[in-house]
């Protein structure tokens, strides 16, 4: 196509609906995503020249038929009729791209401000978190999401929330069916520009949005690359042109204009991310799978404390705040598990930082149960001096209290949470002091 609607233009799609394109949504390896005027749809415009009506329209009739109505994605509705390639699809309001947390260019500096002003360290770690389980839900059902990059990700606008859109589902496929040689070159694994996508490339794109997202640039953009011409390395994943810029054993590639990685990945999230960008750039078997990404995401948000002067998303291990230096008192839960007759720190989430200004909302899935990733299973509060713990889930009990919902607690005890069918967890509150 050699022309492109715009913003104010309309389209019709088979159905006789009318769609004046709004502004730009997101952008893929293979067409653009605009917002309508109608509420709860939008309109993707095919920007390639391979892809001919009748073929868009089989892979619509596909996709709508895979089993992922239940998961956070744009389904596609109708074709475009007249010029247009492309399809209507559903998609809900009050969203922005996942571009918007990540630096628009190399040469945008890094700023604390930017970051904060775009949510900080809490917003993104519940953004991967909320990526990661949607990528693995595809993955537990065959399928294959092709083309993930920050452009096609749709995020709430609010700073607060992590509630997350997919679009561009066009291309989305069982893993049986032969590799679709889709890709966008910031986000993609090596292979895929070869030999098409697979589980282990979503894997790997999710790996560089997670470092693009905690530290606003790209993970594999940095000294190598920004010696090259533009046209030497944007038709290939970056992946392939150049090393990880924190790789160890290839300094060829050091970039050091973004935030210091100690103060926005947990270790466990480094380790993923280390494992998968080294060992697993051309050993696919070492990269690391998406749930465990979001394990690491959900331990590493229970591990934060805002501060109350500046606002800044601290990890509990900072000896004072990463942005002004306020150093402060935390209260804590160090939540630990019985395994072989002994007490052990519990593996999902060894440790949740409280807010005394506010309720700290406990997941299901932190505890260990299943359900809905944003179902919450336990309230805990401060009280003039003690802590006020609510269970909400009938999956979980207190130990010595089976016919209460709520107790309180003194600030230096301890309390036994049994979950059905599985073991019991212990939950020892205290505080952390950063003023000595």
């Amino acid at each position: 196509m050699g022309w492109l609607p715009q913003e104010g233009d309309t389209v019709v799609d088979k159905s006789g609906t009318h769609f004046v394109l709004g502004k730009e949504k997101g952008r893929g390896g293979e067409g653009i995503v605009f917002a309508t005027q109608a509420e709860g749809a939008a309109v993707k415009i095919i920007t390639g020249t391979s892809t001919t009506r009748e073929d868009l329209g089989n892979r619509i009739l596909r996709v709508t038929r895979l089993p992922v109505l239940d998961l956070p994605v744009a389904i596609p509705r109708y074709v475009l009729t007249g010029s247009d390639i492309g399809y209507s699809m559903t998609l809900v309001t009050g969203m922005t791209s996942l571009s918007e947390l990540v630096l628009p260019s190399v040469l945008s500096p890094f700023t604390k401000s930017w970051y904060q002003e775009t949510g900080g360290l809490m917003k993104r770690l519940m953004v991967v978190e909320a990526l990661a389980e949607v990528i693995g839900s595809l993955h537990a059902r065959g399928l294959v999401y092709c083309d993930l990059s920050a452009n096609n990700v749709l995020i709430s606008e609010s700073i607060e929330r992590s509630r997350l859109f997919l679009i561009d589902l066009d291309n989305l496929q069982y893993s049986t069916e032969p590799p679709r040689r889709i890709w966008t070159a910031p986000y993609s694994a090596p292979e895929q520009s070869d030999t098409g996508a697979s589980q282990s490339t979503d894997d790997f794109s999710l790996a560089i949005l997670v470092f693009s997202l905690l530290t606003g640039s790209n993970p594999f953009y940095g000294q190598a690359l920004d010696k090259a011409f533009p046209e030497d390395y944007m038709n290939l994943p970056f992946a392939k042109s150049a090393p990880w810029i924190d790789d160890p054993y290839d300094l060829s590639n050091k970039w050091d204009s973004c935030i210091e990685r100690r103060i926005v990945f947990s270790p466990m999230m480094y380790k993923l991310c280390h494992q998968t960008f080294t060992l697993g750039r051309y050993e696919t078997s070492s990269r690391h799978s998406a749930p465990e990404y979001a394990i690491a995401a959900r331990r590493a948000r229970h591990a934060l404390y805002r501060c109350a002067e500046c606002g800044w998303d601290n990890y509990v291990s900072s000896e004072h705040c990463e942005s002004c230096g306020c150093i402060t008192d935390l209260e804590v839960v160090k939540v630990f598990r019985y395994f072989d007759g002994s007490l052990q720190p519990f593996d999902l989430c060894p440790l949740i930082v409280l807010d005394p200004q506010q309720d700290c909302e406990v997941r299901g899935l932190t505890l260990g149960l299943s359900g809905p990733a944003e179902a919450i299973c336990l309230l805990i509060r401060s009280n003039s001096g003690k802590l006020e713990v609510e269970i909400q889930d009938a999956r979980l009990q207190f130990e010595n209290f089976p016919n209460r919902t709520k107790i309180e607690i003194g600030a230096n005890g301890e309390l036994v949470i049994a979950r059905k069918n599985r073991d019991s967890l212990v939950f020892c509150f205290g505080k952390i002091s950063r003023s000595s």
